[in-house]
């Protein structure tokens, strides 16, 4: 055997593991996200803009855009904005149309893991792209353990979200700059582009 070959073999080596310690990140992300969900905010959080998300996605699902209160002049859900076809959600519906997604493939707090595990996983390939793998793997278990990440997990709200969609366009932006992919930059500009349409400010200051 070369030493060519031998020297080949071991970084493939190397880099299957990352890719397994990867994976194994994002499943533990996704299993603390289902239990912040169900153990931490089994009742949500005190922010009320859940309801308005999950609200939208109940609409989206059955295919409306617009909400009519049981008693109108009695009842005004929260963030819900009145129009002549009935009450809208002020919000864009990029995070309500991933909770949705969630809900059909067997329930809400899916979305959630989903989101969760992608974040943590992102994570890991933009460090291992910029650095090297076992980098990626500290900066991944470093957002795992942060308290923000952990809160963020188990809520119906966009940051999570925004984040995951941030980092898709990092990692696909500096992928197509090295290999010269078209399909990576368009994937990246469509990353960046629903980041934008589901929370614009979160896009901007990334």
């Amino acid at each position: 055997m070369s030493s060519g070959t031998g020297t080949w073999r071991r970084r493939f080596a190397e880099v299957d593991r990352i890719r397994a310690a990867t994976l194994l990140l994002a499943l533990l992300a996704a299993a603390v996200s289902i239990l912040a969900t169900t153990e931490l905010f089994p009742y949500r959080s005190l922010n009320h803009d859940e309801g308005v998300y999950l609200q939208q996605a109940e609409l989206l699902l059955s295919g409306r855009l617009y909400f009519q209160p049981p008693i109108a002049e009695a009842f005004r859900p929260w963030f819900f904005v009145e129009a002549e076809q009935g009450l809208y959600a002020k919000y864009a519906p990029v995070p309500a149309a991933v909770f949705a997604l969630g809900r059909l493939l067997g329930g809400y707090p899916l979305a959630l893991a989903g989101v969760s595990a992608a974040v943590v996983a992102l994570t890991a390939e933009l460090g291992r792209e910029v650095f090297d793998g076992r980098t990626g793997l500290l900066a991944g278990g470093l957002v795992l353990a942060s308290p923000l990440f952990l809160i963020h997990s188990g809520v119906y709200l966009p940051y999570a979200l925004t984040t995951a969609l941030n980092l898709a366009f990092a990692l696909a932006y500096l992928r197509a700059e090295r290999t010269r992919s078209r399909r990576l930059a368009a994937f990246a500009g469509g990353a960046v582009g629903l980041a934008f349409f589901a929370r614009p400010y979160t896009a901007l200051l990334f």
